[in-house]
């Protein structure tokens, strides 16, 4: 929910966070933790198939993590989800009803 409310967001490439933000067209910058194969491997492959920014843990900063965001925040329109189907709208619908908003 406060992913979908987002304007961009910062994850450290678990596969579920990250695919959130893909199907909600939640811009955002990967920076998997050093040495763990499943994000780093989510971070690769976001990356080269969507164009998602990478960071590695190595290199962020809270300058190189804030100018990613800034660049992110500065492109027009939120982009379109990359995967078809509602489920995730729909479940979305759902939570905000049982949440009464």
């Amino acid at each position: 929910m406060f992913i979908a409310a987002s304007d961009a967001a910062a994850v450290q490439s678990g596969l579920t966070s990250t695919i959130e933000c893909l199907m909600i067209g939640v811009p955002i910058v990967v920076v998997p933790l050093a040495n763990h194969w499943e994000q780093a491997n989510t971070a690769r492959y976001v990356s080269e198939k969507f164009g998602v920014k990478k960071i590695n843990a190595d290199q962020v900063t809270a300058a190189v993590l804030a100018g990613a965001l800034l660049e992110l925040l500065n492109q027009p329109g939120r982009p379109a989800s990359h995967f078809r189907g509602d489920g995730h709208v729909a479940a979305a619908r759902a939570i905000a009803e049982v949440l009464n908003l």
